[in-house]
């Protein structure tokens, strides 16, 4: 026996199909879901951010067979270490993903800010011995 699909198609864990634009349905209401959650608390919330820090925030989601999106919860320190083994790649992934998207604008801040610095610093120095 054949079977054809597209592309944009693949097969869910228990063989249903799954659609590229369910899947990017489900994402674009996760984040929207994410957005409301930090508007709903913004007033509550003092951030007081740190030079070259960032924050990683855990929210659990369910997508149900209908492709609802349903929150589960949020929360400001998640516990990587409950998640077990079977999820360790996941969370291992999760945590280099996050790096590749935050540490280089932080590196290149700190880079620049160096540079700039002793530039400074040299120019202060020429212009005081006039």
């Amino acid at each position: 026996s054949s079977s054809s699909s597209s592309s944009d198609e693949g097969e869910g864990d228990e063989g249903v199909a799954v659609t590229a634009g369910q899947v990017k349905e489900a994402k674009e209401r996760i984040k929207a879901l994410v957005g409301q959650c930090f508007e709903a608390v913004s007033s509550e919330l003092s951030f007081m951010p740190m030079e070259n820090c960032f924050e990683l925030f855990g929210f659990d989601f369910l997508v149900d067979a209908d492709w609802n999106v349903w929150l589960l919860e949020a929360n400001a320190e998640p516990d990587f270490a409950q998640t077990g083994q079977r999820l360790q790649a996941v969370i291992s992934d999760m945590i280099a993903g996050v790096c590749a998207v935050a540490v280089p604008p932080l590196a290149a801040a700190l880079t620049s800010s160096e540079n700039g610095g002793a530039a400074a610093a040299a120019a202060a120095g020429s212009a005081s011995s006039f």
